[in-house]
Formats: C-alpha cells, structure tokens, sequence
C-alpha cells in the first residue's frame, strides 16, 4: 500500500471523521471500512483494523457506563459473554471467505447498517422490558447473535 501525501491526508480526515460519527451516534465503521478498502488494505486487514478501533470505543464507553453504575452487571456479563463467543464465530467466519465475499460483504452489508442506524427509534424495545422473566439468558443470546454480525462485519453494533 503505497499512499501519496494526499491521499494519507484524506485517508487520516475520514478516520477522524469515522471517530467522530461513531463517538456522537455510532457507524463510524460505515465510514472507515470504505476508507481502508479504498486507500488499498486487504479486505481481512481492514476489517481487523476497524474492529481494533472500535473495540478501544467499546471498552471505554462500558467503563463509563459500568461507572455512573447504569450496567446490571448478571445481565451484562452474560450478554458479553454471548458477545464474546458469538464475535469468535462472526471473526472465524470472515477468515474463512475469500476477500472477494469481504468486500462485496462490506459493500452491500454498509447501506442495510445505515438504515439500521437511521432508523434504531422503531427497532428498541418499548420501556419496561427489564422485567420480563428470562431477561439473563435472553442477554446472552441476543448478545451473541450481535457477536455473529460485530466479529463478521461490525459497523452499527
């Protein structure tokens, strides 16, 4: 990958841009994998590289949360666990496709993250879910489910 000048500073403006999206809002990875791909990183390393940042965001965004002690931490510990798992199946899966699938992935997998984003209001559960019966176990199996996506592809998790 051999980048001019201009196109280092373009690449480093939308990862800044990326950062700044994903820190507001979240998708900033609808930004940055397109800016890798673009400026010539192979298609596994640029998911890798998008997944390092955004696990750095991750961790201080829960540490936050785990702070003003907004985290019911039975609950979150098994919805990371389902996370974690579900991520080690989605980051395998993605190993084991060829860069073509990557990259035609991340490009038709991008616009459908975009509406999710866009569109999260309708797709959050109404108030009051904390109390159903289950609530635990179904932590983990949504949160392995979103591992699946997140290890895969990752961008609006």
């Amino acid at each position: 990958m051999d980048l001019s000048l201009t196109q280092t500073l373009l690449l480093c403006a939308l990862i800044f841009l990326a950062g700044f999206v994903d820190s507001i809002a979240g998708g900033g990875g609808l930004i940055s994998l397109p800016a890798y791909l673009w400026a010539g990183l192979a298609e596994h390393a640029t998911l890798a590289t998008n997944k390092f940042s955004s696990t750095l965001g991750t961790l201080a965004a829960v540490a936050r949360y785990y702070k003003a002690w907004t985290i019911r931490l039975r609950i979150g510990l098994l919805g990371a666990a389902g996370a974690l798992a579900g991520s080690v199946a989605g980051a395998r899966l993605a190993l084991a496709v060829s860069p073509n699938v990557i990259h035609a992935a991340v490009l038709a997998l991008a616009p459908c993250a975009l509406v999710v984003i866009l569109l999260q209001k309708r797709f959050l559960p109404a108030e009051g879910v904390a109390g159903r019966s289950g609530l635990a176990w179904k932590s983990f199996l949504i949160g392995a489910g979103i591992g699946i996506y997140d290890g895969f592809f990752g961008p609006g998790t």
